[in-house]
């Protein structure tokens, strides 16, 4: 028999990574700031930033933005720390979008995909 070795869940997915390394940022509740990555998982995201967000209930999410277009358009990753909350995914003529409110980079986020109720693939169109 082989040795097999185990990664931690998060070492294959680079969200995960940015996730837990904003947590330990400390954000106060209700604050969102956008946050230059560290060099180790600064290719998680296309600017190398990471917005980060703390909820007024202390979810930490993160949105990593993958695809930057025209007029600040882009696709990204969400991650949260907890799951939506009711009200918070919003569903308006089959479009549906994330809504965290009071933190603005977080208030209108289309979604494309919903792989848990913890993360999201996202995009934002100005139109």
């Amino acid at each position: 028999m082989g040795c097999e070795t185990h990664r931690p869940a998060d070492q294959a997915d680079p969200a995960a990574q940015v996730l837990r390394w904003a947590r330990e940022q400390h954000l106060a509740p209700g604050v969102f700031q956008e946050l230059r990555l560290p060099a180790a998982l600064r290719d998680a995201s296309v600017t190398g930033a990471v917005d980060v967000g703390r909820t007024p209930d202390g979810r930490t999410c993160v949105l990593l933005k993958t695809h930057v277009g025209f007029k600040g358009n882009f696709v990204g990753t969400l991650r949260i720390d907890g799951p939506l909350r009711p009200g918070e995914l919003v569903d308006e003529a089959s479009r549906p979008y994330v809504s965290l409110a009071g933190l603005a980079p977080f208030e209108e986020l289309y979604v494309q995909a919903r792989t848990s109720d913890r993360a999201f693939d996202v995009y934002f169109d100005l139109n």
